[in-house]
């Protein structure tokens, strides 16, 4: 890592003008603040982790802003902020092999002007937007760069691998640079079972990609357009079904995988080429990346909802029935007035709510219902959400709007209810974990169990997000 020493920074670090230009930001030497919020943060957004050079950076550099009058403007200084959250960007993946560069880089921030800054492990600094070039070799080298307007070190641009949405879908399903997984496991059972022999390409596809898998997602806004499984073991029973598929394309065809929900097969060629089909075959792209790239964002499906690619997420389009939903753009979005609907909610939907009223207050006569609960639990009170999959900002799990799921936890809400500072009454749960789900006499939502935060305002935006997935 090409970190500079640290002997004063004057000279040794950066230029006298951009020393006294940080220092007047706030930074001092021996600053270290905290970046554990990011990290947590970030990770939420599809597992991005921070690699310890942007650890490193942010921890010394972290929330400090460079204003237009800390700048040099003449020599074409840019103001920007430290903030993994200022890019609009979250990491860029590259698909420069064998040059030298680096693969992934995590965003620490942003410039007023909109360009993404992002941090490579050995410390190099990128900055661009659907692009980057290298800006610098070191952290230090990239500030003084930005505050005095050196201009980019790199000629070169290089776009990002994958699509915005590709991204998020491949992180939530689990991948990360430079992933490396066993395959000699699905070596040794198709060879036994398929007398299928792997070539390079396979190998190299499943050591990045192998057990990834999407299939078992409720649609929802980050989502496959063809929901895949990369397991070679879904065709051990199908060697005759590959011959064919091998003869009609000419070459040997390795199975790496499912594609369109289980319905078509996904095999490699030597040369890396990915092909598609069962009965029929077709090529699917030239290599792994690409096919990757065309399963997220081409590939049509049957998917239970007809999602639209809008904004780097996927939506459902307009429909003539979202014109008589008065809560749609109202309550909730039209995604979430689906679910519900779907769940058994309907308008003006009324169930009574005196018998759990009965049952907690017989369990532990401290459980008083107030009258928002009441509210809220005789319109949507009994309803179970099935979800899987990742959303907006964190992943979406099944809940069950039912105070019962609390009927013997009294003294775990009166602690949340200390903590968040208001009378928690149970309405429901997320199902892993056990998570409670309580409401405040205000109609505000929190959700915790052995800590508390406030999950919405209002009950309405509560549900959006639980459905949504948004943080």
């Amino acid at each position: 890592m090409r970190w500079a020493e640290v002997n004063g920074e004057a000279g040794t670090r950066w230029s006298a003008l951009t020393a006294r230009r940080l220092r007047e930001a706030g930074w001092y030497p021996g600053r270290a603040i905290p970046t554990e919020g990011w990290l947590r943060a970030m990770r939420g957004r599809g597992g991005v982790e921070m690699h310890e050079a942007a650890r490193r950076f942010l921890a010394e550099f972290g929330g400090l802003a460079i204003d237009r009058a800390l700048v040099d403007w003449a020599l074409g200084g840019v103001s920007f902020r430290v903030d993994p959250f200022a890019a609009e960007w979250d990491d860029k993946v590259f698909d420069v092999p064998g040059e030298g560069f680096p693969s992934y880089l995590y965003s620490i921030g942003a410039t007023d002007e909109g360009d993404g800054l992002g941090m490579a492990p050995d410390g190099a600094v990128y900055m661009g937007k659907d692009s980057v070039r290298l800006l610098a070799g070191t952290p230090d080298e990239a500030l003084q760069r930005l505050i005095e307007g050196a201009g980019a070190a790199g000629e070169y641009e290089f776009r990002s691998r994958w699509s915005p949405l590709t991204k998020r879908v491949l992180r939530s399903a689990g991948w990360y640079a430079e992933r490396s997984v066993p395959v000699e496991h699905w070596e040794h059972l198709l060879r036994g079972q398929g007398d299928f022999e792997i070539h390079d390409a396979a190998r190299d596809f499943l050591t990045e990609f192998g057990g990834l898998a999407t299939d078992g997602w409720t649609p929802g806004p980050v989502m496959p357009q063809s929901p895949f499984r990369f397991d070679p073991s879904t065709a051990t029973a199908d060697r005759e079904a590959f011959d064919r598929l091998s003869r009609k394309v000419g070459t040997s065809l390795y199975p790496i995988g499912l594609a369109d929900s289980g319905r078509s097969y996904l095999a490699m060629a030597p040369n890396g080429a990915v092909y598609i089909g069962e009965d029929a075959v077709e090529l699917l792209a030239d290599s792994c990346y690409e096919a990757v790239e065309k399963l997220v964002m081409e590939r049509p499906t049957e998917a239970p909802l007809p999602f639209l690619l809008v904004d780097g997420y996927l939506e459902l389009p307009h429909s003539p029935g979202q014109d008589l939903s008065a809560e749609i753009g109202t309550r909730w979005s039209a995604e979430t007035d689906r679910v519900l609907r779907l769940a058994g909610w309907h308008p003006g939907r009324s169930v009574p709510t005196v018998e759990s009223e009965r049952s907690l207050h017989e369990t532990d006569e401290d459980f008083e219902i107030h009258e928002a609960a009441r509210w809220f639990l005789t319109e949507f009170g009994g309803l179970d959400i099935h979800q899987d999959g990742p959303g907006r900002t964190m992943a979406r799990s099944p809940f069950r709007l039912d105070p019962l799921v609390a009927r013997w936890d009294y003294e775990i809400f009166e602690v949340l209810s200390e903590k968040a500072g208001a009378d928690l009454y149970p309405i429901g749960g997320i199902i892993p974990g056990g998570i409670y789900l309580g409401m405040a006499p205000n109609g505000a939502v929190y959700v915790g169990l052995d800590s508390v935060e406030l999950l919405a305002d209002t009950a309405d935006e509560a549900l959006d997000k639980l459905i949504r997935g948004i943080r």
